[in-house]
């Protein structure tokens, strides 16, 4: 290797008489005439601005550097060979040849036997394999080999994604990274949507990739929220400074599978914060505690003219700080000599002419991928009844649940018609479909479906398989809120002792609810307290499923008695409701009417009809006029108003009630015989005429 150093030395020393450096652009020229390509060559200049000079021993200590360097420039060639490799996938297809799982290329099937496929390396041998067979080509779908390029070119055109170091997570729709454990979201934050700020699509549209924690990540994704959000870094001064390159969301170009270790993308991120933890916590702490800032992974599409490659060019905040191009606010190099290079992508964000938040609303991409890949693949393919499932999921949680249920229904229909009744993806989509019933009050024809999962699950799964124990909790849940409280325990306890972890506090809420509704008030706080603060260390004070503890142990509270406690409680899960999912979500409207309630019990009557008018329209509008939840707002604006003098608009709501429960349970139902009573009992009092 000397040896051959000092021969391009002298040819260089011989061509450049007196000087000693050249432009930029003429070593990527050189390195180009000799089999280079550009961004190969990019990468060995990385610390070079564009226009930059640069003398021939540095560019020589360069292209004859360290290892790390050169495997950097030999995973950046694998990238350019994946990027350009669209390969022909069946996601749901096994050769039976070699036993190939997904198939991936030619799809060849028997035009014989009911199921029996070939990849194009069997078909070859397919003498031997299956004589006599006559055999069809059945396309495929097309997908990416590279993430940066799957979310650029073919994730919302409908296309796939399968990679060989990758395996899907359903439980966080992810993609998890067998190397180092870090989990890609399956969706992108679209900052190209128009007015999402990141400049409408109106230019080349780059994927980058922000690293997060389980906390954050859970957070940034929760199906519940109208918006997913990556928080921008602000701060560019004092101690709580965290943007030293100008305010936006951090990112990188790298997926989890571009870089060498995890190590790398941890020095990438956090080189001067790790050296500084190192010396004051320890090298392994430090490790660890690192580690879990990169757990997770959130693609971005953005506009390229939004983002800022901080080795290439300026962010605003550089040029009014007099700062060149790879040098932060605080003056300290993004890479520095000897050390293995950095790289750094600020995207900014503008809203109302300032820097914030990255927002997209996540249905509108899912409705786009979802229709793109009905176009290419057909209405009944898996593919497809994969992307309609997603949406409805996100259009559940959003609370369009009517939506939801027609979509339900679709991919419920035709995995009845492909895989039978017992398949596990049609089981699945039977208790989907069972829970948008029981979220829209239909309650009976959800109790159906749920105890059709069950026994399947069971026959099929086992008693102990945690997705039969979901089905059971939800069948458990709508027992409850028929009345059946007894069968509806008994089912609890037995997820409960069969679940760990974060389902553990799904099934202490549950539990916990049943107690309550039995009378059994002081035996479900303890449940309902300990879901609460286990959701707050899991999730954060602020996500959706904490808030939703927050509201139960609140409503616990005020059974007890204990309604100062309970209004603090209420009003915490109502700002948070309101700041998270908006104002006009299901779960937010519920915390309206409970606040409500109690303050109707203080006799803060002024406030409580203010609430509850409002907890009444924002359902009528969302949930429709017959939903059990619209009802339970009629009754209690009609007990306020019963409180406070005004008879007539009172008895007008209580039959409006009563009409209410004849519809959706029948006359005999006990929750209309309840009904009847109460408004028999308001005309006595009051002495109205029936």
């Amino acid at each position: 290797m000397t040896d051959l150093r000092r021969q391009v030395e002298a040819i260089f020393t011989s061509k450049l008489g007196e000087s000693d450096s050249l432009e930029r652009q003429s070593y990527i020229e050189v390195l180009q005439s000799i089999g280079g390509t550009l961004q190969e060559a990019n990468v060995l200049l990385k610390e070079y601005p564009e226009d930059s000079w640069i003398c021939v021993k540095d560019f020589l200590d360069i292209l004859f550097s360290t290892p790390e360097v050169q495997k950097e420039v030999q995973n950046c060639k694998k990238e350019e060979e994946e990027e350009e490799q669209a390969l022909e996938i069946h996601p749901t297809v096994m050769c039976d040849g070699c036993e190939a799982d997904p198939l991936i290329g030619k799809r060849y099937k028997c035009t014989t036997c009911a199921d029996y496929d070939l990849c194009h390396i069997c078909h070859a041998n397919r003498d031997s394999i299956h004589p006599g067979h006559e055999f069809e080509n059945i396309p495929g779908v097309l997908t990416q080999a590279s993430l940066k390029r799957y979310f650029e070119k073919a994730y919302k055109e409908g296309g796939v994604f399968y990679h060989e170091e990758y395996e899907h997570d359903a439980a966080d729709w992810c993609w998890l990274h067998k190397g180092s454990n870090i989990k890609v979201w399956q969706d992108a934050l679209d900052l190209t949507q128009a007015g999402a700020g990141g400049a409408g699509g109106a230019g080349d549209v780059e994927c980058f990739f922000h690293y997060t924690t389980e906390l954050g990540f859970h957070n940034i994704t929760n199906e519940s929220k109208e918006l997913v959000e990556v928080f921008a870094s602000l701060v560019t001064e004092g101690e709580k400074a965290n943007a030293w390159w100008g305010r936006g969301v951090y990112s990188v170009r790298k997926a989890p599978n571009q870089w060498p270790n995890i190590e790398t993308l941890l020095d990438n991120n956090y080189r001067n914060m790790m050296k500084r933890d190192i010396e004051l916590k320890g090298r392994e702490a430090t490790v660890e505690e690192y580690h879990s800032r990169v757990a997770y992974c959130i693609p971005m599409l953005v506009d390229a003219s939004c983002a800022y490659d901080v080795s290439k060019r300026q962010t605003p905040e550089m040029v009014e700080k007099g700062r060149p191009i790879g040098v932060n606010l605080a003056g300290k190099l993004l890479n520095e000599p000897g050390m293995p290079p950095r790289e750094c992508i600020v995207v900014r964000v503008q809203q109302e002419e300032k820097v914030g938040h990255a927002r997209a609303v996540l249905v509108e991409t899912l409705r786009c991928r979802a229709e793109a890949i009905t176009t290419h693949l057909g209405s009944e393919h898996a593919e497809t009844l994969l992307a309609l499932s997603r949406l409805a999921k996100v259009l559940e949680w959003r609370g369009a649940l009517a939506e939801a249920e027609t979509l339900r229904r679709r991919i419920l229909a035709a995995c009845e018609a492909q895989l039978g009744p017992e398949d596990r993806n049609t089981l699945s989509a039977q208790n989907n479909l069972a829970l948008v019933l029981h979220r829209r009050g239909q309650w009976k024809e959800a109790e159906d479906l749920y105890r059709r999962a069950v026994k399947a699950k069971e026959r099929v799964l086992g008693d102990a398989h945690l997705e039969t124990l979901v089905s059971v909790a939800n069948l458990a849940d709508v027992l409850r809120l028929q009345g059946q409280l007894a069968e509806a325990e008994a089912l609890q306890r037995r997820v409960l002792a069969g679940t760990k972890h974060r389902d553990t506090l799904v099934s202490l809420t549950s539990l916990a609810l049943v107690l309550q509704d039995q009378g059994n008030l002081d035996e479900a706080e303890p449940f309902a307290r300990k879901c609460m603060e286990g959701r707050e260390a899991l999730l954060g004070e602020t996500h959706p499923e904490t808030l939703i503890s927050i509201n139960n142990l609140a409503t616990l509270l005020e059974a007890q008695g204990k309604l100062q406690e309970a209004e603090e409680l209420y009003r915490r899960a109502l700002d948070g409701g309101e700041a998270q999912l908006g104002r006009t979500h299901p779960d937010t409207l519920t915390w309206v009417n409970n606040l409500a309630g109690v303050l109707f019990k203080q006799k803060n009557f002024a406030d409580a009809e203010a609430l509850l008018r409002r907890a009444l329209a924002g359902r009528e509008a969302r949930l429709g006029a017959g939903h059990p939840h619209t009802l339970i707002s009629v009754h209690r604006l009609a007990e306020l108003l019963e409180a406070t003098g005004s008879i007539a608009e009172a008895e007008e709501l209580f039959i409006r009630e009563l009409n209410g429960m004849e519809e959706l349970h029948g006359p005999d139902h006990e929750e209309t015989r309840g009904s009847r009573k109460n408004l028999e009992r308001f005309r006595h009092e009051h002495g109205r005429s029936g």
